[in-house]
């Protein structure tokens, strides 16, 4: 592995920085309400027997998923890890749709940490060797 040299450009510290803010985010509010986490896990794969220790391990591992791609992009300039985050991030969004204020905001960081991935200085960040 071949780390990236020179700095990085604002906009990929501002994009990383987004998407570490919505995942702190995130996993700080479904740690939170950890009942309705557990129903929500349980009604996506209701044939894994969700308790309370169960459902606080695949929070942490979803959010330690979610900085795999920021060191990616961070410390190795890799274009895969910037179409992983664009397409996890428009996942992300499709089941946003229809939420209160807080998914909103979190939809709207989401949208700009992967336009700020397509920037013109974010392109030469991507393109250099």
């Amino acid at each position: 592995m071949i780390l990236a040299n020179g700095p990085r450009p604002f906009t990929i510290h501002a994009a990383c920085a987004l998407v570490l803010i919505v995942a702190c985010t995130s996993l700080i509010g479904d740690l939170s309400d950890l009942a309705s986490s557990q129903i929500a896990l349980s009604s996506t794969w209701p044939s894994i027997g969700w308790n309370r220790d169960w459902t606080i391990v695949a929070l942490g591992a979803e959010f330690t998923i979610a900085l795999i791609p920021i060191v990616w992009i961070i410390l190795v300039a890799r274009p895969f890890a910037r179409w992983m985050v664009s397409a996890f991030g428009v996942w992300k969004l499709w089941w946003l749709v229809g939420g209160g204020i807080g998914e909103w905001v979190e939809a709207g960081l989401i949208a700009l940490s992967i336009a700020l991935l397509f920037t013109p200085t974010a392109n030469r960040y991507f393109a250099r060797p």
